[in-house]
């Protein structure tokens, strides 16, 4: 009965011995790709959170620098304005403006920039010869002979117009970078990498920096890059032509990529070892069950050691999250949170264990709740590997407010592809956004000052020019009536010569609340045109209605009865000229001001505190006693 049993029993043997090689062989692997994925993945993070700080820097700088006024403000002022935005940007060598020529114009680390020119740079050539760059990372360079390695990060200044003017360049220590991968205990003969995607090495850890900006245009992970932006293969290295395990990952949306490679015979030293065990096994079972036993436990043996080497890996990983000063999340689909990094109770004032296991909905302000739902939708349905960053608000425990920034990865299910939970990344960014809000005040604030007429508060003379064409414009496409108003201060130089200019200053005023009080429908303009004189702009309205609302101006200036002993009345007056078109493609604003300035020389000839309207087929003229034709 045994012999027919025995070769059937040793093939079933033989085959399940395969099996476990080979299964044993791929769970080696395995671990080195998912060890080499994360390591990766940490470092693409760090280096996109770096790159992105500085691209936020610049264009903070960029903005602040097109504000008016802004080179000849105070230093201090202008510094802040200019470079607020950088401080706490890891591992940044500086920050400056240059000129179309190349010169330093501003640098963040002095209110006098030194003297320098950067115009044979490449990132300045780039930007200069290609208006559509945008962000440019540059090839490693020193900023000194002898010095540390760098690169630069820019952005073109365009003037109003497109044309060049400049750039915005910051640069990154590489040896920072260095730091992020020390921190990483590497395996023995692995290394990471970082690459332009045109070949040229940013960075090699471990290295003495030898290969620092060299290039290497047959790479395999760039053309892998091409076809998936992540992912990992084995092929032998151009550098040590050592058979590796490679893990790419591009960093952001930038143009670089992140490996990490491993030596294959480290990958399979303990397979292989194990690999020869079982073959032995499958020998010495054919005589000896007790060793096969013996083998089995020493297997088993090994996954222990296996599962020990895989938690102290996760413990790396978590040490690595205990000690980070950005907090790292781990929220379930369901928006439980799972996990919270220590840095929760320095930015939030939370300790972890009071938001593990807790809702994280309750925490946001309810105005924003509604982007990150979004946002976890989002992540739900896009393919892994997928961050999107978010900015929004989430209340301290203090019950303040406070803004942050998230950098959110969906984590998938190998097995089954389903999702288990989200990984977030989150920073404090409330001084930041205070400066923006800042920025934007003041921005407006001179915007407002450069429309508005100083001394009386209505628009002032360029306001009036732009909103008059603006007006115009609609009216040629609507064919509705364009009224226009020109009103003068009767007397006004006698009024200064009799009461002074302070006191003309305050009828000037008057008169401009008045004029704006009564012209106030949308799209009403009042304005002052200069010296005494002043205009509004009455959209929509034919002349009927315009001499309606000059007559209610006439009579409410009248009864303000401000004395004037030297007008025929006693009292401040006004003459108005009133003229009214509808507009024609082929004519312009001009003739209207004319028109208008021509009713009110009328009126003035006239005998004054009247209205004069222009009109093509008669002249209308108020009388004491009203509109006479």
């Amino acid at each position: 009965m045994l012999l027919p049993i025995g070769p059937i029993l040793l093939n079933v043997l033989a085959f399940g011995a395969l099996w476990v090689i080979v299964d044993a062989r791929n769970q080696a692997r395995d671990r080195a790709v998912l060890e080499a994925a994360n390591l990766t993945t940490l470092v693409e993070r760090e280096i996109a959170r770096s790159i992105g700080s500085v691209d936020l820097s610049l264009q903070a700088a960029i903005q602040a620098r097109a504000l008016p006024g802004i080179g000849s403000a105070d230093p201090a002022i202008r510094q802040a304005a200019l470079f607020g935005g950088a401080a706490g940007v890891p591992y940044l060598g500086g920050l400056m403006i240059t000129n179309a020529a190349g010169d330093r114009v501003y640098e963040a680390a002095t209110a006098v920039a030194r003297p320098g020119n950067v115009s044979e740079r490449d990132y300045f050539l780039v930007q200069r010869e290609r208006p559509d760059a945008g962000l440019y990372i540059s090839r490693p360079f020193r900023r000194m002979p002898g010095g540390d390695w760098v690169i630069a990060i820019s952005r073109r200044l365009p003037s109003p117009d497109g044309r060049f003017i400049g750039v915005a360049a910051g640069t990154l220590k590489l040896a920072g970078f260095a730091d992020i991968v020390r921190g990483l205990r590497l395996g023995e003969r692995s290394a990471v990498t970082v690459l332009r995607t045109d070949g040229t090495i940013i960075a090699r850890f471990p290295s003495d920096g030898s290969l620092t900006g060299t290039r290497l245009p047959n790479s395999r992970v760039l053309a892998r890059l091409s076809a998936t932006p992540s992912g990992e293969f084995e092929d032998v290295s151009v550098i040590d032509r050592m058979p590796r395990l490679y893990a790419y990952r591009q960093i952001g949306d930038y143009p670089l990529v992140a490996v990490t490679t491993v030596p294959l015979d480290t990958v399979y030293a303990a397979w292989f070892g194990k690999a020869l065990q079982v073959a032995a096994v499958v020998v010495a079972l054919g005589g000896s069950a007790m060793l096969l036993v013996m083998l089995l436990r020493r297997e088993v043996a090994q996954r222990d050691v296996a599962e020990r080497t895989a938690r102290a890996s996760e413990e790396q990983y978590r040490a690595l999250a205990e000690h980070a000063s950005d907090v790292i999340l781990r929220i379930g689909m369901d928006l439980i949170c799972r996990y919270v990094s220590p840095a929760a109770l320095s930015i939030g004032g939370y300790h972890p264990e009071e938001v593990v296991g807790q809702p994280c909905l309750p925490l946001l302000h309810p105005d924003d709740r509604p982007v990150v739902l979004q946002m976890f939708e989002r992540l739900r349905h896009e393919r892994a590997g997928l961050q999107v960053t978010s900015i929004y608000r989430i209340f301290h425990k203090n019950g303040s407010i406070i803004w942050i920034e998230t950098h959110s990865s969906l984590i998938r299910n190998l097995l089954t592809g389903e999702a288990e939970e989200i990984v977030t990344i989150a920073r404090d960014i409330t001084a930041r956004k205070h400066t923006e809000d800042a920025l934007a005040a003041a921005s407006d604030e001179l915007a407002r000052q450069a429309t508005t007429d100083a001394l009386t508060g209505v628009a002032n003379r360029r306001q009036f020019d732009a909103r008059l064409d603006q007006e115009w414009s609609r009216a040629v496409r609507s064919g509705q009536p364009l009224s226009l108003l020109m009103l003068d201060v009767d007397h006004f130089k006698l009024y200064n010569d009799r009461y002074g200019h302070q006191r003309g200053d305050e009828v000037l005023r008057v008169v401009a609340r008045t004029i704006g009080g009564i012209a106030r429908r949308p799209g009403d303009v009042a304005a002052r045109y200069g010296g005494e004189e002043f205009a509004a702009i009455l959209p929509d309205t034919p002349a009927e209605g315009a001499v309606q609302v000059a007559d209610a101006i006439l009579d409410a200036v009248a009864a303000c009865r401000i004395p004037h002993d030297r007008s025929g009345t006693g009292t401040v007056t006004i003459s108005v000229g009133v003229a009214t078109a509808i507009p024609a493609k082929d004519a312009s604003a001009v003739a209207l001001v004319s028109r208008a300035d021509r009713a009110l020389y009328g009126a003035k000839a006239q005998g004054r505190n009247r209205i004069v309207c222009f009109e093509t087929a008669d002249w209308r003229e108020r009388a004491a006693n009203g509109i006479a034709p």
